[in-house]
């Protein structure tokens, strides 16, 4: 079986309500399990640049989005059409700076905002994003 090595870059869009907590957004793509936005990092594209792009299109966002430190990344593999894709994915804190405004794409199932207390009771696709999500709740 052919081994591919796949790169993807995604972020943790959060916000701060009442200017003490914090909440993230997630995403539901499959049938089960949250996730944050993420997808292929596009030729001539940083890891940055793709994290931006892949929120907007993921989630709809409309606004202008800020770009924060990279807080995380992980790597998994899975089977796909006679190849096993190892991928590694960056994920990088992102703010916005006016009312948050999106339409939400065809091809994704949720969107919610979670504080860290309601964090602990979602499922995640993968339990590796959860100390990533939390790095921006804090």
């Amino acid at each position: 079986m052919k081994i591919v090595k796949e790169y993807s870059s995604g972020g943790v869009i959060f916000r701060e309500v009442n200017n003490e907590n914090k909440e993230v957004l997630l995403i539901r793509v499959r049938k089960n399990g949250f996730e944050l936005p993420k997808g292929h990092i596009e030729q001539g594209e940083s890891e940055s640049q793709a994290a931006i792009r892949e929120c907007c299109e993921e989630v709809g966002i409309i606004n202008d989005l800020a770009l924060g430190d990279k807080v995380g990344e992980i790597s998994y593999t899975f089977s796909s059409k006679n190849k096993t894709i190892q991928k590694k994915v960056s994920y990088y804190a992102i703010t916005f700076s006016e009312e948050f405004n999106y339409v939400k794409p065809k091809n994704t199932r949720e969107i919610i905002w979670v504080s860290e207390r309601e964090l602990e009771a979602i499922e995640l696709v993968n339990e590796e994003l959860r100390p990533i999500i939390a790095k921006c709740l804090l």
